[in-house]
Formats: C-alpha cells, structure tokens, sequence
C-alpha cells in the first residue's frame, strides 16, 4: 500500500430505512491532493465521515495507512461546521493544538488569516467566516501529515477565498502534507488537485485525475463538475461539427472560437458574456436546429442575426475540428 492513505473496499453507509447515504465503494486515496466534488447532498460529507472515522462503514472496510513522517499527528479534520471550542478564545484554538514550541507560527497564522484582532474572541463572538478562518488555521497549525476540509471556504467572502485558497494549498504542497477536501468550486480543484473524485447520489461516478476530466471525460455530468462544457452527441457532431463521430466529443470553452463570417452556415439567436465568458445560442441555416454554445470572448460581440462560424483551439473552424 506504499502511498496509499486510504484504501475502501465495499464500505458505505446506511441512511433512513433501507435508503444508503453511501453506496458500497471501493477506490484509494494516495498521498498529494485529492478534491471530492459533488452537488449538496451528493455525499461528500458521508465519504469525509468515514475517512476520518467520525464514522464506522455500515459494511465493507476502510483501511487508513499514513506515514507520520515526523508530523505530529496523522490527520485534522475541519469539519463544515467547523467543529470549533466555544469556551476557548481563537488563540486558545492554536495554542492547544501548537504546543509551546508554536507559538510564532501560531501567530504567524493568525495575521494570515486575518484575526490577529480577534484572538481575544470566542466562537460565538465571531461571523461564520470568521470561524472558518479559524477552523482552518486551527488545522495548519496542528501540523497533520493529512489535512482534511468539508467545505473550507463555504461561508468565507469571495473577497478572501483565493487568497486563503493558495495559503492552504501552499503550506500543504511546501510541508508535503496531503490534503483531501470537498468542495462545489471548480477554481479550487483545476490547478490544485492531483486527484478528483466525482460523487453523485452516493455513488462514485468519477475517480481519477483532474486532467483527464478536463480534457476526456466519460460523460457530460461528470464533465459539468469541472465548469461548463460543449457536449455533442455523436448525432450532433456532423450537424454542428461537421463530422461524423461514434463516440461524444467535449470541448470546453477556451477550445472553441465564435467568430463572425459572411459564408458562415450559423446564425446568432442570442448572445450574453460575463468577463471571459461568452453564452450564445446558434441556429444552424440548412435545419433550423439551435443549440447553446460555451466560448472565450477575445473581446467579440455578436447581434442576433450575425452569421458566424466556429473555431477550434488549432485555427480550424467546425468543418474540421480539433479533437
């Protein structure tokens, strides 16, 4: 099992009745960054549960082996509610975990996350991002060869959440910590994670690395928890491709090019951008047939009724697309 930090063969959890929160599943968790990505509900939280041993499968096995390697203890969880202390102040949820020996890092943290003016506080005299500054402070400052989130960044302002995002990620890829998290963002797992799993109604639908589900994944749901994706059918792809496929093709948006043309065989029917992102719905001329198309703007605009043609990443348009 040389770095395998969790092995799960069958395992899962029952639900109310005969319903089960987490279907038998079977897969592992090797040292590095793992995110599990799923909708509310999905059973992201279920699977953290077992991992850490908040609880015990209701059938299979889960087999944790971490190495300590000189860390102080094997894992953190900082669970999505943040499992703080309320009788203890924000210093006192450092210094518990830090040891004598931690204060300077303690402290070092506590201006990171912005609450070097509220270490005098408690849990229940803080906002909930607040809370989750310090229920991941807490974490770091445990020094844990695996550190565990549900949800980290759930209640922190968007002003905040990459900059906390990168202190996280940065102090586990700099200390060689592993860190397995849950989350809805894309942004948090493109860039960041060496492994995903996808979760859906309980099942594992998706379990391997992030850049095949970017660039080749097995479907268009599990491909929509990376950020939007133009899907094509194989019966779509000569229509709007202009080609014949046997199997889907995907194409995320910066793949693709809308760009005007007279002799173009689309026309626009609507068409929206925000920032980078452009929205616009096509008509194909010859059928009649629309479909919504996912895009970079390059600083284009279109009208209803502009004729276009698509571009793929290697210059061709979609007479002839990349793959």
């Amino acid at each position: 099992m040389q770095n395998i930090i969790w092995k799960l063969e069958g395992a899962g959890l029952y639900g109310a009745g005969k319903d089960r929160r987490l279907h038998p599943t079977s897969i592992e968790i090797r040292n590095g960054i793992t995110a599990i990505v799923g909708h509310s509900g999905s059973g992201k939280t279920s699977l953290l549960n077992l991992l850490t041993g908040f609880e015990k499968p209701d059938f299979g096995t889960v087999r944790r082996n971490i190495d300590m390697n000189g860390f102080k203890t094997e894992l953190f969880w900082s669970p999505h509610n943040g499992g703080l202390w309320p009788h203890l102040t924000v210093e006192q949820h450092l210094a518990v975990v830090a040891g004598k020996h931690g204060v300077e890092f303690s402290n070092t943290l506590l201006e990171e996350f912005e609450l070097s003016d509220r270490r005098d506080k408690r849990p229940g005299e803080l906002s909930r991002g607040e809370c989750s500054r310090l229920s991941i402070a807490r974490a770091i400052t445990a020094d844990p060869a695996v550190l565990v989130f549900d949800e980290p960044l759930v209640n922190i302002d968007s002003s905040r959440r990459r900059k906390n995002w990168k202190m996280i990620v940065g102090h586990a890829r700099e200390k060689s910590k592993s860190l397995v998290y849950s989350t809805h963002s894309p942004s948090h797992i493109i860039g960041s994670a060496d492994a995903v799993i996808c979760i859906s109604g309980g099942k594992i639908i998706y379990d391997g690395s992030v850049e095949k589900l970017y660039l080749d994944p097995p479907s268009e749901e599990v491909a929509s928890y990376l950020g939007e994706v133009n899907w094509f059918v194989p019966e779509e792809c000569q229509v709007w491709l202009g080609r014949s496929s046997e199997k889907p093709l995907s194409f995320r948006p910066e793949h693709l090019k809308i760009s005007g043309s007279e002799e173009g065989l689309l026309k626009i029917r609507k068409y929206g951008f925000d920032g980078e992102m452009a929205v616009a719905e096509l008509v194909e001329s010859s059928t009649g047939r629309s479909r919504t198309f996912f895009s970079r703007t390059d600083g284009c605009h279109f009208r209803e009724g502009d004729r276009v043609e698509i571009k793929f990443k290697n210059g061709k348009s979609n007479g002839d697309p990349a793959n």
